[in-house]
């Protein structure tokens, strides 16, 4: 299994000129940042794309899916595996992996629900409360029920 985690910095949070909420998120597998460490996108569309990719593989809708930055051509591709395992598939879209590796679901549900929590706090604490962050707030919900 990989060592695996979501990188966020709650303080770079900001509004732009459209309302959008941006961040720096990156994730880490095997101690390799990916897309960089210091990304920064569109950090509550990225996250509800996550806990909705899981769900689907969580629910069996799917048996793959995928999680796109908004800003640059990156993609993660979650694979079902034996065993409650997802595979992860990282690199640019339309091109092999450049990183690889495998973790529980139960894992990637509560590692998106914390970095979910964390950002909307965020949002909360400065005033930055929006669309994406409602959207967010119940996929991360519909997530957590999943979970139970």
């Amino acid at each position: 299994m990989s060592d695996i985690c979501l990188i966020t910095d709650p303080a770079s949070l900001r509004r732009d000129g459209i309302g959008s909420v941006s961040g720096q998120i990156w994730l880490v597998l095997d101690g390799v940042a990916f897309p960089a460490e210091g990304w920064d996108d569109f950090i509550l569309v990225f996250l509800r794309a996550w806990a909705a990719a899981l769900l689907k593989l969580r629910n069996g809708d799917a048996a793959r899916a995928e999680i796109h930055f908004m800003e640059g051509p990156y993609t993660i591709e979650l694979r079902n595996e034996s065993g409650g395992l997802i595979e992860l598939r990282a690199g640019e879209t339309d091109h092999p992996p450049t990183l690889t590796g495998n973790a529980p679901l139960s894992t990637l549900a509560g590692m998106v629900m914390a970095t979910g929590t964390t950002a909307l706090s965020a949002c909360r604490q400065g005033g930055l409360w929006s669309d994406d962050a409602e959207a967010l707030d119940k996929a991360l919900t519909g997530l957590r029920s999943a979970s139970n």
